[in-house]
């Protein structure tokens, strides 16, 4: 209850309002109504709201607080001569109303039993400040009387006495109402309401005035009366204690008639559990949206369709579970059904993250329910399944119509019924252009198609139809069909079912196979010419067999002509050397055997001849000089041996097949036999050598053919130097200018890649062009002039790198410019028959 004066101050305030508002008295009383209460939300109440209220009328039918609460607000005004001098609001707090009570009764019932917690206090707030003067009293008499008439409901205080009789001080007039007595009456025999309770709610009723007594805390009771007409009513009394300074208990409330609402609410009960019922029964998700989009009505269908609890839902909207952007949407066509009624259908996919996308149908309609107001009906229908057959059956459709229009042939069922009666029951589109008849023409009669078969072909034609439906075996058929303008083959596949009633139903393909006739025909005319052909190219291919070992022992003659004239140079000189000192070593000898012969004649005392001879030749620096010559013979005579076992290294003549072999020590081997033409030439420098040889193991290898790659690869890159130096003295020469060489290079760099060794050998001779390297590795392919190779160096090195060793040798050139080839090869190789022959490149 709060009473506030003309201008809208606030002059009173009861305990109740500052729990429903917030604010404590002190901070209310002073405040002006429509700015304080501006604070709660309600800012949509003018100052003026209040002021043109009658003394009968209601302020708001609902008025939110915090977005929580709802209220009913009754205005009772306080007249002074003729003037309003301020009013008396008492305000109810209500339950807000749902789609499936009635609006209007519950309102006014929950209002009554509020209104009488609220008045009590005010009555009591109102007769205490009063008490004062005799005006005041006077004025709050006046306003007391008004409220008590205006109230809906009875107004009463009663008492309890310290010996446990009760009376009842006082009790406005409204009492007529609902206990058909007069105030005077009750007041003078208080027991004639208390017969009336029914005697089944009399213990519940003193059970919680029991209770109120002993916590002084509020009194609320239904129950039943029994009016004095035979009536029998329900009632709601609701009364704040207050003990008395004799120790008596004071109780002041109000009473409410509420047989309306608990009739309304039995019917409510029965009426919500029909309808859970029923739509709970709904196999189809369901839902009710009220006028503000809020779930107000969901059947288990639903909540299980979304995956939701139904307390989660109600009272909620799509907002609180979509996206912004499909919440406004759906918020759109829910609000044209509402204002237009018009019914909306529409289909879309549904995800709610948990499963599959479904595909479902919605259906929104409006209804009037409840004091005219609407509602929106939802259903909902998965329609997945059916979609997903429909497209199953849209494809398979697509596929059917493809496959007959690019299948080669006539797809076709051809059914034979119970009585031997021929009929096409499908025939694809092109018919007309294999078989010259069309679909329809075939379907009609399938005489048109049959009639057409060659005569010397229809015997095996009709003896193949009987054995298939005979034993259900597939048929298989070929034969010619007589056109108007051609004859063609045709082979025909299909296979049997037999079906119900006994008839016979192949599913086959009819293809042309007339230019297959036609090359089987070619084929048996050339195959006599073939014969003949083939025994020639056997001999041919014996005498190429026979001519590619020639070339490849002639290769390998002209490397080992190259090596033989490295190796004869590089003895040459160590010879030359030992026949040089030989003669100093002869001579040294026959001097010494003089002298020796001397010392026998003359010894021990040498006389003066020996001692004049010993000093003529030198003999101290003989004796010096000889052994440095003998260790100069020696040193030739290791050079020799060195050459002549890379020689034997190199060729690897004592061993055969797979040996596990260090390739380091095979390229140094090679590189000592090729080391006199990586000496400085008229027209170049030294060859420099840089080695970048890593810790590799070794490797399961032909030694003597991995040998011979190496040759050839280190003797191609020395060639391509000396081309390169060439080219260069003659650029020089032809411009008259001395250029100055580039330093000539061979690099080898060795390393491990994972189960395998690579070998990369780069020069920075004449590069290799795109159009040398795209057949540099085909036999009898070669860039160097008649008499200097027979262009199989390389595909000897690539059938031997490839097929025998199976490994990879590739040409890549370096972005400097440089000739680089890369050689990988397998650590382990599989065992192979050294006679195994190698694959061409």
């Amino acid at each position: 209850m709060i009473e506030w004066d003309s201008d809208g101050i606030i002059i009173g305030w009861n305990a109740s309002a500052a729990e429903l508002f917030s604010f404590f008295e002190d901070e209310a009383i002073g405040q002006r109504i429509d700015v304080l209460l501006a604070q709660r939300q309600l800012a949509d109440l003018e100052l003026g709201d209040w002021m043109r209220c009658d003394r009968k009328g209601v302020l708001r039918e609902y008025v939110g607080i915090g977005g929580k609460k709802l209220c009913r607000w009754f205005n009772t005004p306080f007249m002074s001569k003729g003037d309003r001098v301020g009013t008396l609001s008492t305000i109810v707090e209500v339950i807000q109303p749902s789609a499936k009570s009635n609006e209007e009764l519950r309102s006014q019932l929950q209002s009554r039993t509020q209104v009488l917690r609220h008045t009590t206090a005010r009555l009591k707030l109102a007769m205490a400040e009063r008490t004062q003067t005799h005006a005041a009293l006077r004025d709050s008499e006046i306003r007391f009387q008004n409220l008590a008439a205006n109230v809906p409901g009875v107004v009463y205080q009663l008492c309890r006495r310290t010996d446990g009789s009760h009376d009842i001080p006082y009790i406005s007039a409204t009492c007529q109402d609902i206990y058909e007595l007069s105030a005077d009456a009750i007041q003078t025999e208080p027991k004639r309401v208390l017969d009336m309770i029914d005697p089944d709610d009399r213990l519940s009723l003193e059970l919680t005035m029991r209770q109120s007594t002993e916590k002084l805390s509020t009194w609320h009771s239904e129950h039943r009366l029994v009016t004095p007409s035979g009536k029998t009513k329900w009632v709601s009394m609701d009364a704040k204690p207050q003990k008395t300074e004799n120790g008596d208990i004071l109780w002041s409330g109000i009473v409410l008639d509420i047989t309306d609402r608990k009739q309304t609410s039995q019917q409510l009960q029965t009426s919500h559990a029909f309808l859970e019922n029923l739509v709970n029964g709904i196999a189809d998700p369901v839902f009710v949206k009220d006028r503000n989009h809020q779930l107000i009505l969901l059947n288990d269908a639903f909540c299980e369709f979304v995956g939701r609890k139904r307390e989660d839902m109600v009272g909620k909207t799509d907002k609180d579970f979509m996206t912004p952007q499909k919440a406004d949407t759906i918020w759109q066509q829910d609000e044209r059904v509402l204002v237009t009624g018009k019914t909306h259908r529409s289909e879309d996919y549904f995800i709610d993250g948990r499963k599959q996308p479904k595909f479902i149908s919605v259906t929104k309609s409006r209804f009037y329910a409840l004091a005219d107001k609407p509602y929106m009906l939802g259903t909902l229908r998965d329609l997945t399944e059916k979609v997903i057959a429909q497209n199953a059956l849209k494809e398979s459709e697509k596929r059917l119509k493809k496959l007959t229009a690019n299948v080669p042939g006539v797809l076709y069922q051809f059914l034979l019924s119970a009585e031997l009666k021929p009929s096409f029951q499908f025939v694809s589109l092109n018919s007309k252009e294999i078989l010259g008849a069309t679909p329809s023409e075939i379907k009609a009669d399938a005489a048109t198609l049959i009639d057409l078969i060659h005569p010397d072909d229809r015997a095996a034609f009709d003896q193949s139809v009987a054995e298939s439906a005979q034993t259900l075996n597939d048929w298989n058929w070929q034969g010619r069909f007589v056109l108007s303008d051609r004859t063609v083959w045709v082979q025909g596949v299909s296979r049997p079912e037999r079906l119900p009633d006994n008839g016979i139903l192949w599913d086959g393909l009819l293809i042309d196979i007339t230019a297959l006739k036609q090359t089987e025909a070619e084929l048996q005319r050339s195959e006599r010419q073939l014969r003949l052909q083939t025994q020639k190219i056997k001999e041919t291919l014996q005498t190429l067999k026979d001519t590619q070992v020639k070339l490849v022992q002639s290769e390998k003659m002209s490397s080992l002509g190259q090596l033989v004239a490295g190796i004869a140079h590089e003895i040459n000189n160590p010879v030359n050397f030992i026949h040089g000192n030989l003669n100093h070593v002869n001579n040294y000898t026959q001097d010494l055997q003089k002298l020796v012969r001397l010392y026998q004649a003359h010894y021990p005392t040498p006389d003066s001849e020996i001692q004049t001879l010993t000093d003529d030749l030198e003999l101290d620096y003989v004796a010096k000089d000889l052994p440095k010559l003998v260790q100069s013979i020696r040193q030739g005579t290791e050079r020799i041996r060195d050459i002549v076992l890379s020689l034997r290294n190199f060729s690897r003549l004592d061993e055969v097949g797979l040996k596990r072999t260090d390739v380091h020590e095979g390229i140094e081997n090679t590189l000592m036999l090729l080391g006199n033409r990586l000496k400085e030439t008229v027209t170049r420098p030294k060859i420099e050598l840089i080695k970048a040889y890593e810790h590799i193991p070794v490797i399961d290898c032909y030694a003597s053919q991995l040998n011979q790659v190496f040759m050839n690869i280190l003797a191609n890159a020395i060639d391509a130097i000396d081309g390169a130096a060439a080219l260069a003295t003659k650029k020089s020469e032809d411009t008259a200018n001395q250029a100055t060489p580039q330093s000539p290079q061979i690099a080898i760099q060795t390393f491990q890649k994972s189960e395998h060794i690579v070998i990369q050998i780069t020069n920075n001779g004449l590069p290799i062009s795109q159009k040398v390297s795209q057949y540099m590795f085909d036999p009898f392919f070669t860039t160097k002039p008649i008499g200097q190779g027979t262009g199989m160096g390389l595909a000897i090195c690539y059938q031997t790198i490839v097929g025998l060793h199976r490994g990879i040798l590739e040409y890549r050139p370096t972005a400097d410019h440089k000739t680089a080839f890369l050689i990988e090869i397998p650590v382990t190789q599989a065992v192979k028959s050294a006679t195994e022959p190698v694959a061409g490149p």
